[in-house]
């Protein structure tokens, strides 16, 4: 499993690249490294992991769900976006945003397109750059 992570302070987005298989360990390790960094905190994750699978169960997504919802606490609002290339993995995260409804008051959405995300982060930051351009 590789997590490459980056972070756009100018953005707002923190971003995670994983290939391989990501699992529960990872995805809560991860977390775990972000939720401790205040700085990390203050932006909007987005998971990409068109190159990855997601390897967690319903069981585990649960946990993972339980997990975020006790430590998700950024300074401000922000939002949390996954993109994924399967159909089994957006099911899968799928659940993971509707558990996640009832334990963040943080916005959760699962995208299939890299621009559909970012321009949905930079609208929940109130970015100009996130207006569509009239076509």
């Amino acid at each position: 499993m590789t997590i490459r992570t980056t972070m756009d302070a100018a953005a707002g987005v923190r971003r995670y690249t994983v290939s391989d298989t990501l699992t529960m360990e990872d995805f809560r390790d991860a977390l775990a490294e972000a939720y401790g960094r205040p700085q990390m905190q203050a932006l909007s994750p987005l998971w990409d992991l068109r190159a990855a699978r997601v390897g967690m169960s319903p069981a585990e997504m649960h946990q993972i769900a339980d997990f975020i919802g006790e430590r998700w606490r950024p300074p401000s609002a922000v939002r949390a976006a996954l993109v994924v290339a399967e159909d089994l993995d957006f099911g899968m995260l799928r659940m993971l945003e509707l558990l996640l409804g009832n334990r963040t008051s943080h916005e959760v959405m699962i995208f299939r397109d890299v621009a559909a995300a970012e321009r949905w982060l930079a609208e929940g930051r109130g970015d100009p750059r996130a207006a569509t351009p009239p076509g």
